[in-house]
This record gives C-alpha cells, sequence and structure tokens, in this order.
C-alpha cells in the first residue's frame, strides 16, 4: 500500500510539474530576454514573479501575454526606459499569496521621464508596491496613481 501511495505521489509530482511548466511558457513574453518563475501550489493557487531587468528595454515590451496569469512581482528595473505610456500594464492581475506582502511594479533605475496619468489604468490589484526609484522623473502625476 506504501509504495501505491508513493507512486501516485510521484504521478501527481509530475503532472504539476509539467503544468508549473506549461504556464510559465505561456505566459513568460516570449520575444523578450526576462526570466519567469511560478511560486505557490499550481493546483491551488499560485503567481508569477517576472524578471525583465537589465534588458536594455527602451521602452515597455509587450506585456499583453502577462494578463492571463497572476503577477506577483514584475521587474522592470535597470534599464533604458523614458516613457511609461497610458495602458502600458492595461489587463495586468497583481496577487500574493502571503495577506501580508504587497505584490510589486519595480521600473527603478530607469531614465523616466515621463509618465502617463493614464500608465497604470487597467491594472487589477487591491495594492502594489510601485518602486520608482532613481529615475529621473521631476513630477509624478498624481492622476497616475489613482486607480
Amino acid at each position: 500500500m506504501n509504495q501505491l501511495h508513493t507512486s501516485k505521489f510521484s504521478i501527481t509530482s509530475i503532472v504539476l510539474l509539467l503544468l508549473q511548466i506549461r504556464i510559465t511558457l505561456e505566459t513568460c513574453p516570449q520575444s523578450a530576454p526576462c526570466s519567469c518563475s511560478v511560486q505557490g501550489n499550481i493546483n491551488k493557487s499560485y503567481v508569477l514573479e517576472v524578471h525583465c531587468d537589465k534588458t536594455q528595454y527602451t521602452s515597455l515590451p509587450d506585456l499583453l501575454p502577462l494578463a492571463a496569469a497572476p503577477l506577483f512581482k514584475l521587474n522592470l528595473r535597470q534599464n533604458k526606459i523614458k516613457d511609461l505610456p497610458a495602458d502600458g500594464f492595461i489587463g495586468l492581475k497583481f496577487r500574493t499569496l502571503d495577506r501580508e506582502v504587497i505584490p510589486v511594479l519595480d521600473v527603478s533605475s530607469n531614465p523616466i521621464i515621463t509618465i502617463s496619468e493614464f500608465a497604470f489604468r487597467g491594472i487589477k490589484a487591491d495594492a502594489v508596491d510601485l518602486d520608482l526609484s532613481n529615475c529621473s522623473l521631476e513630477v509624478i502625476p498624481h492622476e497616475a496613481l489613482n486607480k
């Protein structure tokens, strides 16, 4: 009986691993030099961490494929992004697996000079930790920070 239980556990683990790989491949930006990882339990609740830091982006990459899965962290730091355009993050769903931890949108250390007042319109989240540190901004339009 114990061997049968171990066998079922192994098959379940393999199936969950394959699901995790499929979700990661389907939702990570394909044309980008980004890395993605899945956190949590695919069967119950999971979130993605997407790291597109130090990729030399001069503008936001196509983030639409990421709308298919909940994000915990989107890291776009240390690129060459100058503008955050209207609807640049539309459709993204930020979520956490731990209610005490806030999801993160990190665009720090970019030469950002302008943020559209509608840059964050369409983001689905109760709260997001937005990191704009070490950017070239002189003014952050308060309208951009209102949902």
